[in-house]
């Protein structure tokens, strides 16, 4: 077998591994991560035009707010499992973690449209608005009894 093929196998059978586990959860994270690359691509391209000094602090800075950002999830998936452990059905898997992924899709794609037309990229007005009403329903309905203060 040859190389390329070997390679094809090895990632195949190890997204499909991924898939298994992330569930309902695994294209949102996948396009998130996609998301979060391609807006710190933007944001350094995006620096010259703002007339920023590149540097490697700010760039490590950022690298880390969007791993921190990625950790949401992880927590989101941790809620997740609690509420499964504690006995109660989910209509699907991974809500918590999928909702959180979807916010920061959302907030990725603003800060990528933002990136654009700082580069000078003409902007229908319409993107922005669309990004941002994804972003505010990206929610999810609690029930007061979970939000209720102790007293």
């Amino acid at each position: 077998m040859d190389k390329l093929m070997e390679a094809k196998l090895w990632f195949t059978g190890f997204a499909g591994l991924i898939a298994l586990k992330l569930g309902a959860a695994f294209w949102p994270i996948i396009i998130m991560i996609g998301c979060s690359l391609f807006d710190y691509g933007t944001g350094l391209i995006a620096a010259k035009f703002r007339g920023m000094k590149i540097d490697s602090n700010v760039g490590i800075k950022g690298i880390v707010k969007k791993v921190c950002m990625w950790l949401l999830v992880v927590v989101g998936a941790v809620i997740d499992w609690v509420i499964v452990f504690m006995g109660m059905d989910l209509p699907v898997s991974s809500p918590v973690a999928v909702i959180v992924a979807v916010w920061i899709i959302a907030n990725e794609l603003i800060s990528i449209l933002e990136n654009l037309h700082d580069v000078g990229v003409p902007m229908p007005e319409f993107l922005m608005k669309i990004a941002e009403l994804v972003k505010t329903s990206a929610k999810v309905n609690v029930p007061d009894a979970v939000t209720a203060k102790e007293e």
